[in-house]
């Protein structure tokens, strides 16, 4: 109700679960202790699912998911509750191309949506991986007049995956729109598949 009450909405298109841990309540949504440590509660992820549910149920949401969960907690989900969930939010990007979630989501009928989905912030400073300076995805950008930004994007609508980018600067949210005037041939969709690292 509070969301409601703060966005000024009677109800919510999408609602997700963040995290299959629950934090600590209070005002700071990641609470740590004095050792940098998360502090968490001792709450299972399908008593949130459940709760969850009666939101629908009320009318006060019409779809429920969750985000950052793996394919066993997906299959508790899918097991132990009564709604399905519309949509699993993931880290993925060619460096973390989350294949086999995909794959999972896709036989479910449940969506696939790609957070940082041209690396994570602080994936150059903590492993060195620049992802949009990878020199494959320049060479498919330069070959489609794109760049790799886009490239990225595009690989991912191609997999069926929905892209939620991060900017701040007009001009580069303009730039991720710009992915519907090309197509990436199977080549292309193989060279990117095979970047995978594993790395998030």
């Amino acid at each position: 109700q509070k969301s409601l009450t703060d966005l000024g909405l009677d109800y919510l298109d999408l609602y997700l679960m963040h995290f299959p841990v629950a934090y600590k309540r209070g005002d700071n949504f990641f609470p740590f202790n004095s050792k940098g440590q998360a502090e968490t509660l001792d709450i299972h992820f399908m008593d949130t699912w459940k709760v969850m549910e009666k939101l629908v149920d009320a009318g006060l949401v019409k779809a429920i998911g969750v985000s950052n969960f793996n394919i066993s907690q997906m299959e508790e989900v899918l097991t132990n509750g009564r709604i399905k969930p519309a949509v699993n939010q993931v880290e993925s990007h060619p460096y973390l191309t989350c294949n086999r979630m995909l794959e999972f989501c896709t036989g479910k009928g449940i969506v696939m949506t790609a957070y940082c989905p041209l690396g994570a912030p602080g994936d150059v400073a903590n492993h060195n991986l620049a992802v949009l300076e990878d020199p494959e995805l320049k060479k498919i950008g330069e070959k489609h007049g794109k760049t790799p930004a886009q490239v990225c994007l595009r690989w991912q609508v191609q997999r069926g995956v929905v892209v939620i980018p991060k900017s701040l600067r007009a001009s580069k949210m303009v730039e991720n729109s710009q992915i519907f005037d090309f197509e990436l041939s199977e080549d292309d969709m193989s060279a990117i598949n095979s970047l995978d690292r594993g790395a998030n």
